[in-house]
């Protein structure tokens, strides 16, 4: 325990309200706070993994696309809405480029 400059002890709380600045432990609450928010949040988004609603665009041959949607769509437990075809053309050219499965 420390002494102040007249002999008298002081107690471990003193020492640290004398040390610690109400700016300083703002701060570090507010850091705390933070970091508890960040993990709350990170934690939150893995609290149900599994994909769902995902678009799901299908480039087959034209002999088995309608076949291969067909057997995607019935699949048990898919995350996608429904599988779909893009147009005719490039297989799939549109549909890569501007990023959507809508016809």
């Amino acid at each position: 325990m420390a002494t102040t400059d007249d002999g008298t002890r002081t107690t471990f709380l003193g020492e640290v309200k004398s040390a610690v600045t109400p700016h300083a432990s703002l701060l570090v609450l507010g850091v705390l706070g933070l970091m508890i928010a960040f993990i709350t949040s990170y934690t939150g988004a893995f609290h149900h993994p599994a994909p769902a609603d995902v678009p799901l665009g299908v480039v087959a041959p034209p002999q088995v696309r309608g076949q291969l949607v067909g057997k995607l769509d019935r699949l048990p437990g898919s995350p996608w809405t429904r599988a779909r075809c893009p147009p005719n053309g490039p297989p799939g050219s549109s549909s890569r480029t501007g990023r959507s499965t809508a016809h």
